[in-house]
Order: structure tokens, then C-alpha cells, then sequence
């Protein structure tokens, strides 16, 4: 018993006890006792732990038994018109943060015909934003909806936000060169139309490219223009881009470029015209090619492949093979008969034409 009382003491130290008396009760003796708490404090080291452990949820499961609000999204472009190579920033915001759900916040781009690209995912907070550019002209749709992890479109958001579109300028770049058939020290110009480019960041830029020579750098205005000129009986191809300034060949960061036109220093005295009307192309001759040794022969110089053929006459017409929204250059030679782009024993080229897609019937 003197090991039990003295296990005890430590809880009574400082109370002085009662002797005892027949005439003491329970309650006397409780009453001169110190009031203990029923339980420890929850500070106490040794029990707070397991009661945390308990009685506390994380604060992620609050939140997720936490009723949401109905999702309201809100997209916003920084420009509504630019150049390609310039930037944009693309920003959502929603009305509630996507941190305690399984969902995310995400940007996308699309173009008429294509599907739609992922530009941003943002799984937490309130806002995601992107900042990039296009390296291509056009009008582009941006949307904002909420995804799950597959970014499959969630059930909360049935309906995406509204849309921002934003118009990537075209220079409406084009380029001709007259005349295309010429005598042999004889000069040709080529010019290259566009829209005014001055605001670009982007340059007119022609180029001989059988030489990859640069001709002309233009920074602003509709036109660019240059002089060419051939002492020997030659064939040259000519191209016109629309890309930052660069003298190498071809220029870096090219957003649009033309059909290659191609010009004939030759002594024949030839000369051929070419005409289309959509995917359709007809080539008229100066002379009727039946008694010479020569063809009318037409070639799409986009897919390099000859449509036409013809061994004799002033006329040939052929159909080039436009399947897209991209118009083919287009292109006739008198020459020997070649199946090869460019054909051999070149005695007049014709201009170079745009062959379109036809309209859907």
C-alpha cells in the first residue's frame, strides 16, 4: 500500500487531508478536495494530437462539401486585329475557383475547318491566361470552358463561354512579272502587291530563287518592285514573301508567300498568255506549235505536276488538281516535251495564274 500512496501524492500536493470521522460523508470529503476537469485540455501534448486526428476534416473536404455556384466564364483576347509573329495574351476568368473540384479552367483556339487546339490548362484559382502568337493569317475563335483531366468537356459546363474572335492579318501578298517572255539582255519587272504593311512588323521581300538571290526588301507601302535582266537565253523562277528581314534564302519566319512566276530570255520570239477560271487553265500561244518541234505544255507549280499537253495549235487547256481552300500557281511553257518542272529547251513561259477549288455544287 505505500507504493499506491505515494503514486498518488503528486495529484493531491498541497491539500491537506481530512481525518477521519465517523461523522464525515462523501460529500464532506469532496467538498474539501480540488475540482478536477473531467477531461484534458485539448492543448495537452498527449491527447490533442488523436482529437485533431478526429474531429478535423481537411480543408480540401470542406470545400468540396461545400455547394457550388453555377459557373459563369468570361474570356478576353488583347487585340482584336494583328499580325501574325505579334502577340496576344488570351485570359478566362470564372466566377468560382477550380482548386477543391477535379475540373480545369482551359483556352482554346479555332480556325473555320479545323478542330479546336489547346492553348492553356489551369487547375487552380480563379484565372488562366496564355500568351502567344500565330504564324499564319486568318480569323481565329477563342473559347474558355471548364475540362476534366482528359480535357473532356465537364458536365458543369455545358454551354463554354462566349467567344473572342481575333482577325490575324493577311498582307494579301501577290507577285507578277512582265513580261514573262523577253529577248535575251532584255529587262523584266517584278512587282509584289500587298495591303499597306506598314504597321507589320513582317517585310515584302522577291527573290530570284534559281540563284536564291535577294532583289527586293520593302518595310511599308502597297508595292515592291524589281529589275531583272539576263544576258544569256535563261529560265528563272521568282517568288515574293511576306516574312521578317532576311537576305538569306528562304527567309526565316515566313508567314505568306507567292507561286514562284517564272521569266523566259530566249531569241524565239515566242510568247504564250495563261488564263483560269477556277480549277480551269487555258494557255494561248503566238504560233501554232504543230510544224515546230515544241509543245504547249501547262504545269502546276504548287504540286509540280504537268496537267496539259498539247502537240499542236494555238490553244491548250487543262484542270488543275485543287482540293483545299490554297489556290495552285499555275504556269505554261512552249518547250520540248517534258514531264519535269522545269521542262527542257524552254522557248516561252506564259504568266503565272491562281487555280481555285470549285465552289461546292
Amino acid at each position: 500500500m505505500a507504493i499506491n500512496l505515494v503514486a498518488f501524492v503528486p495529484l493531491f500536493a498541497g491539500c491537506a487531508l481530512a481525518p477521519e470521522s465517523p461523522e464525515s460523508d462523501e460529500g464532506a470529503i469532496s467538498a474539501d478536495l480540488p475540482t478536477l476537469p473531467a477531461t484534458k485540455p485539448q492543448s495537452d501534448p498527449t491527447i490533442a494530437p488523436q482529437v485533431r486526428g478526429v474531429t478535423e476534416k481537411p480543408a480540401q473536404i470542406d470545400r468540396l462539401q461545400t455547394p457550388l455556384l453555377p459557373w459563369v466564364l468570361t474570356i478576353n483576347a488583347s487585340a482584336a486585329d494583328l499580325w501574325p509573329s505579334q502577340q496576344i495574351t488570351v485570359s478566362m476568368t470564372a466566377n468560382q475557383s477550380v482548386t477543391p473540384t477535379p475540373l480545369f479552367m482551359t483556352v482554346w483556339a479555332s480556325r473555320p475547318g479545323s478542330n479546336a487546339v489547346l492553348l492553356a490548362r489551369c487547375g487552380t484559382g480563379t484565372f488562366c491566361s496564355v500568351t502567344y502568337t500565330e504564324s499564319t493569317p486568318g480569323l481565329v475563335t477563342y473559347f474558355a470552358e471548364l475540362t476534366d483531366g482528359f480535357d473532356h468537356e465537364s458536365p458543369e459546363n455545358s454551354l463554354f463561354a462566349e467567344a473572342a474572335d481575333v482577325h490575324w492579318l493577311s498582307s494579301n501578298l501577290t507577285l507578277t512579272a512582265s513580261p514573262s517572255t523577253l529577248p535575251v539582255g532584255g529587262t523584266t519587272t517584278l512587282t509584289a502587291h500587298t495591303v499597306e504593311i506598314g504597321l507589320s512588323p513582317l517585310y515584302t521581300e522577291i527573290y530570284d530563287e534559281t540563284t536564291g538571290t535577294r532583289l527586293a526588301l520593302c518595310g511599308s507601302g502597297t508595292t515592291c518592285s524589281a529589275s531583272v535582266s539576263q544576258a544569256v537565253a535563261t529560265t528563272h523562277m521568282f517568288g515574293a514573301y511576306f516574312s521578317q528581314n532576311s537576305a538569306a534564302f528562304p527567309p526565316a519566319g515566313t508567314v505568306e508567300q507567292t507561286p514562284i512566276s517564272l521569266v523566259t530570255w530566249t531569241a524565239s520570239g515566242y510568247s504564250l498568255t495563261l488564263t483560269s477560271f477556277f480549277d480551269s487553265v487555258t494557255a494561248t500561244s503566238s504560233i501554232n506549235v504543230g510544224p515546230t518541234p515544241y509543245y504547249i505544255e501547262i504545269f502546276d507549280v504548287t504540286t509540280g505536276a504537268r496537267i496539259a499537253i498539247c502537240p499542236t495549235g494555238t490553244v491548250c487547256s487543262g484542270t488543275a488538281s485543287v482540293t483545299s481552300v490554297v489556290p495552285h500557281g499555275v504556269v505554261a511553257f512552249i518547250a520540248s516535251n517534258s514531264a519535269s518542272l522545269l521542262p527542257s529547251n524552254i522557248q516561252a513561259t506564259s504568266n503565272t495564274v491562281l487555280a481555285l477549288a470549285q465552289p461546292p455544287h
